[in-house]
């Protein structure tokens, strides 16, 4: 049961890195960068052109672009074994549930 709970962790202290970096890594220093241009900007022209700038970098940084595909694919198969064991686990969690008598009905 110890084991089980390390991996947990382990598996959401990743989850918890990729999500920070997305957000902090990608869509703040994007919106931060946005912000700063927009302040420059003379036209409705080129506003339009720093939002396209803008979604083109947060693309790239997010790993949705072509050229991370290979990463992406690591990425996807991590997050795909990381439900697997969470299904194996709740599995493993319900079978030492029924197994295990509980003393506080005595």
């Amino acid at each position: 049961m110890h084991r089980l709970q390390v991996s947990r962790k382990e598996i959401m202290h990743f989850v918890v890195c990729f999500e920070e970096y997305i957000m902090q890594s990608v869509l703040d220093s994007c919106q931060r960068d946005l912000d700063k241009a927009l302040k420059k900007a003379k036209s409705i022209n080129h506003v339009a052109e720093l939002h396209t700038n803008h979604l083109s970098k947060i693309i790239e940084r997010s790993l949705l672009h072509k050229k991370a595909a290979p990463v992406v694919e690591v990425i996807r198969a991590i997050f795909t074994c990381c439900l697997t064991y969470k299904t194996i686990a709740n599995q493993d969690i319900a079978s030492i549930k029924a197994n295990y008598y509980d003393f506080t009905d005595i």
